[in-house]
């Protein structure tokens, strides 16, 4: 890429892992684990899914914010780019 904002870029192939523990409410785990089958999906897939989407803003939001951009069309945009690419 070699743009000023490769640091932030997002890379989707197979990497390096690490493993974290983290402690969350019991009734927001049901309802993720609720929400993971209901996808057909492993709970850390889903966790996965979910860090994702909201790392994927998140860059976008700096971007538009190192740029001058209005944050909120930007943050509209990133939102339904990551629903378009899901469907």
């Amino acid at each position: 890429m070699g743009d000023r904002y490769e640091e932030l870029e997002l890379h989707l192939r197979p990497r390096t892992t690490e493993t974290v523990s983290i402690k969350i409410p019991t009734d927001t785990l049901r309802s993720l684990e609720k929400v993971a089958a209901n996808r057909d999906m492993k709970l850390d897939t889903l966790l996965k899914f979910y860090i994702g989407q909201s790392l994927q803003q998140d860059i976008a939001l700096e971007r538009a914010i190192k740029e001058g951009e209005n944050t909120e069309t930007v943050s509209r945009e990133a939102i339904f780019k990551i629903l378009d690419s899901k469907g």
